[in-house]
């Protein structure tokens, strides 16, 4: 499973591919996550969120720009674990779907994904 067995140097290799975003507070990372364009799909990866800041809307606000950043996207898929009880009921709750569910090692994973709505990003860019 890639989050859980990449070098420093192949986590290097990836950052020309990808966006990294963090939101800081008081100069201390409080949650992080990345997207990545592949077609029309923007798959998001590796979200976290320091568990003092849990459950106060930090991830969704983090989420919501990473489903923003490829605004030429048409869908997002990402996948956590299936034992990811918030996670999975904060996605269903954003309107992600189920798509499959496969083991990784010695995880079982959850992949879901939802389409973006592009006559909304006309409407927010024609502002």
């Amino acid at each position: 499973m890639p989050p859980l067995t990449q070098s420093l140097a192949e986590l290097e290799s990836e950052f020309n591919n990808k966006c990294i975003l963090k939101i800081v507070l008081n100069d201390q990372i409080i949650a992080s996550g990345q997207v990545k364009l592949n077609g029309s799909t923007s798959c998001i990866g590796r979200m976290a969120v320091k568990s003092d800041f849990k459950g106060k809307g930090i991830g969704s606000k983090l989420l919501s720009a990473l489903e923003q950043f490829y605004p030429e996207a048409h869908q997002v898929e990402l996948f956590t674990g299936i034992n990811s009880k918030a996670n999975l009921a904060m996605y269903e709750r954003r309107g992600y779907r189920r798509i499959k569910e496969e083991v990784l090692g010695k995880t079982t994973v959850v992949f879901l994904g939802k389409s973006l709505n592009t006559a909304n990003k006309t409407l927010k860019s024609d502002l």
